[in-house]
């Protein structure tokens, strides 16, 4: 810091550039530095403190001007404002805070922090702050030897860069929604960092959820779903068969019960394909879709009186679906399957392609969800209309699914919303309702694919307001959409045809198919003891990093060649690996998405690396006695 008195701008020149100096060869700090160096001594002015300690600011209103840090003892403030913090909190977290002012909080809070190995992420909204701050004070006292990240940005779209640094704990445990004179200023700056946080922690801890559910079932679905795959079609036959035409879309929203009953008038006349979470409102209404859909791997079947003759419906299911599902609708199912680079389908796009029929139709699921994939569906039929109902996308009524699937749901539903993040949003009649994090993602890739490609029509009658779509209610959209619609076999014929039309295997398939898994045994077999091995190498490199020491060259050539050794080992085993993949990307891509740039690059190729090869060699294990199942079921029954 300079001398305290009156500022002579010109004398701070030589700290300026020491500073811009630093911060542009600073991994921890993120600055248009372009923008470095502009003092606005118009809206500012600074001056010392009342106790001679430090340095002031103000910034000019339509009141006057007003001060935005403490202009009595501010070092006092900040040493009693990070004990505060401190105390508050437990060790090891990241805190995030909001304004970096003139440092006087960090000034006490980063040692504090260094004794309980806590870390700092800071916002400061303000260039014009921060110009001051960088003539004013040396900011490599801030940084050398303290675990903290600057981000300075008027832009709130820049906020992602804080993104990665904030979902290690999912949420970081503290951070500040106000900070004195900051938020009266930049309170809308502030409350959408908030938000923006918020979002993307809530939307990383679904995606690490998801894969951590899902990791071992994708592949293993797959290999015990197989001997059915060869007995079932694909869904090429339906490819442009409703051009012109309206479909339905139904959902299992709270809202579905509003306006199911009226699909009876166009049963059979428009094509209607559900979301296999509403058949047990359909059902209770008498209603027969022309296709199911099903998508999750944790999918298992509902039980539904034996009259209603579920068995008679098609289902449209991805390969990786619970199997539970398949057995229940064996000699009715069409399976499609998502890109090969989509987790989910490496081992089928593999098993394909040895085979020698790899997939010619395959999703493109913005969304992910089961809506979006029948969106998908009726796109490549060449509709000319959806309408959709049972789409809330919210919690219509304090509800997340229609009253049916509430009372008569399986394990798959019971724990679906549990630690969402929660949020408002606007509903279709202009109020608020209660969505959540993933939702919310939903109800913005509808609006996406209704601005771009097919008209979509919202007749759900209730949730989320989805833009770019027509509001009517499912009365209105019958009378506009679906009276010329007449023949009662209509949906009937697409199904029949479609059917003629899909990818049929024969013994020679089966043959190949029991090659490829019965090679994919053996190698199942034997990436475990590898990845034994690379495990106990990497504790070792990990060790050599451990109380903050970094190793030489020397001592980590020959461990790291190693490890690199058995990783290509594991690569090598070309099945077992496509088997794999799913883990090895679920666990190894979101340690990716948490890589800070200042990490020394041996120790984060050795924990990615661990924690990839732990999920490899879990997800062999899990397969093996599903390949041993499998391979006995080929052999003993006909395609």
């Amino acid at each position: 810091m300079i001398a305290l008195g009156v500022i002579d701008w010109a004398q701070t020149e030589a700290l300026l550039e020491k500073n811009i100096r630093y911060i542009k060869n600073s991994k921890k700090i993120f600055v248009d530095v372009s923008r470095l160096g502009h003092l606005n001594q118009n809206d500012y002015r600074v001056f010392p403190t009342a106790d001679m300690k430090g340095y002031t600011i103000e910034k000019r209103t339509e009141k006057g001007f007003v001060r935005m840090h403490s202009a009595y003892e501010p070092h006092r403030e900040g040493r009693l404002l990070a004990e505060k913090i401190i105390n508050q909190d437990s060790e090891g977290e990241v805190y995030i805070r909001f304004g970096f002012g003139f440092g006087y909080l960090f000034n006490y809070l980063l040692p504090c922090l260094k004794d309980i190995k806590g870390e700092v992420v800071v916002y400061e909204p303000s260039y014009d702050v921060f110009n001051y701050f960088i003539r004013l004070f040396d900011i490599s006292v801030f940084f050398n030897g303290y675990e903290i990240r600057l981000f300075v940005s008027d832009d709130v779209s820049d906020v992602r860069k804080i993104l990665p640094y904030t979902v290690r704990k999912a949420l970081a445990k503290t951070y500040s929604d106000y900070t004195l004179g900051y938020y009266i200023f930049y309170e809308n700056e502030i409350k959408k960092c908030i938000q923006s946080i918020k979002n993307f922690a809530g939307v990383e801890q679904s995606n690490r959820d998801t894969f951590a559910l899902f990791k071992n079932k994708w592949a293993t679905n797959i290999v015990i779903n197989f001997p059915y795959i060869l007995d079932s079609v694909g869904c090429e036959g339906f490819l442009g068969k409703l051009k012109g035409k309206p479909a339905i879309l139904v959902s299992s929203g709270p809202s579905l019960n509003k306006n199911v009953h009226l699909l009876k008038e166009v049963q059979g006349k428009v094509f209607i394909i559900a979301a296999y979470t509403s058949v047990k409102t359909l059902e209770a209404h008498g209603i027969k879709p022309d296709m199911f859909f099903a998508i999750d791997a944790q999918q298992v079947a509902y039980e539904v009186d034996e009259n209603y003759g579920i068995k008679d419906i098609p289902f449209v299911l991805y390969s990786s679906i619970g199997n539970d599902v398949v057995k229940a609708h064996d000699t009715n199912n069409f399976f499609v399957s998502t890109p090969k680079q989509l987790v989910m389908s490496a081992v089928y796009h593999s098993i394909m392609e040895y085979i020698g029929k790899p997939m010619t139709y395959e999703y493109i699921s913005e969304g992910g969800n089961v809506a979006h994939s029948i969106v998908e569906l009726l796109r490549l039929m060449d509709v000319q209309t959806i309408i959709m109902i049972g789409q809330d996308l919210a919690f219509t009524g304090g509800k997340h699914h229609a009253e049916e699937y509430l009372t008569g749901q399986n394990t798959y539903g019971e724990n679906i919303f549990d630690h969402k993040t929660r949020l408002m949003v606007e509903d279709i009649y202009g109020e608020q309702v209660e969505t959540d994090i993933v939702f919310q993602l939903s109800i913005e890739k509808f609006g996406e694919f209704a601005a771009r490609s097919i008209k979509v029509v919202d007749a759900t009658e209730g949730g989320a307001k989805i833009k770019n779509t027509e509001i009517i209610t499912l009365r209105e959209a019958i009378d506009k959409y679906m009276t010329e619609y007449t023949d009662p076999n209509f949906t009937k014929s697409i199904i029949s045809e479609a059917r003629t039309k899909g990818v049929v295997y024969d013994a020679s398939d089966k043959q190949k198919a029991i090659n490829y898994f019965k090679e994919m045994l053996i190698q199942c077999n034997k990436v475990p003891k590898i990845a034994d091995e690379a495990l106990l190498v990497a504790e070792k490199i990990t060790k050599l990093y451990r109380f903050n020491r970094i190793p030489l060259p020397k001592e980590l050539n020959k461990p790291m060649k190693m490890l690199k050794g058995y990783t290509e080992q594991i690569d090598s085993h070309k099945l077992a690996a496509d088997a794999i993949f799913a883990s090895w990307y679920a666990d190894a891509a979101f340690e990716m998405s948490l890589k800070r740039d200042d990490d020394p690059d041996g120790l984060f190729y050795t924990k990615v690396t661990s924690f990839a090869i732990r999920a490899i060699k879990q997800s062999c294990e899990v397969l093996i006695p599903a390949l041993k199942d499998t391979i006995e079921k080929l052999i003993n029954e006909d395609v």
